[in-house]
Formats: structure tokens, sequence, C-alpha cells
């Protein structure tokens, strides 16, 4: 099996792009995250068939106090369950 790209790579810079995003209500916040987080997201989004906005938005109902935070924490948690061999059905709702 191959290994992914996003494992192989150097890390990236300090540098941490900030994107805006429009939530579900249509009101727009910024987003600072590191270029990893934000191409981990975009994997996860596009594996839902949905997109980034959509998949904040969720996020952003759920955690809305730090959503920086929210994302990475849910990062994190997609990819450790995915490695373990979980996800049946897809849900709506983002388990954080």
């Amino acid at each position: 099996m191959d290994t992914p790209d996003i494992l192989t790579r150097p890390l990236a810079s300090a540098a941490q792009p900030i994107r805006s995003i429009r939530l579900g209500s249509g009101r727009r916040t910024s987003v600072r995250l590191e270029p990893e987080f934000w191409e981990a997201l975009q994997v996860i989004a596009a594996l839902r068939g949905q997109s980034i906005n959509h998949l904040v938005g969720l996020l952003a109902r759920q955690q809305p106090d730090n959503l920086s935070s929210a994302i990475r924490v849910f990062t994190l948690r997609y990819f450790r369950r995915k490695a373990a061999g979980g996800f049946g059905q897809w849900n709506t709702e983002l388990d954080l």
C-alpha cells in the first residue's frame, strides 16, 4: 500500500493560512489552520460528498466557541477512527 503524500512530505511552515468560511446561516467567519489541516479537511469533505463550508458549518453548530480547535479535534478523530477501521453508514451530524 502506498503511503499518502500528506504523511511523507515535510511539514509546512509555521504560517497558518486564513480562510473565510460561509456558515450555513449565511454568516461568514475566518478560520486559521495549518495547511495540513486544510488539506485533511478537504479530503474528509470530499469523502463525505460535502463542501468544506458545509462541513465547517456543522462543526460550528456543535462547537461555536473555538472553531479552529474543533476542526483540529474533528480531523484527528476522523483519521484515528478511519485507521481503526471505523465508519459504517455516514451520519449527517458529526462526532466531536
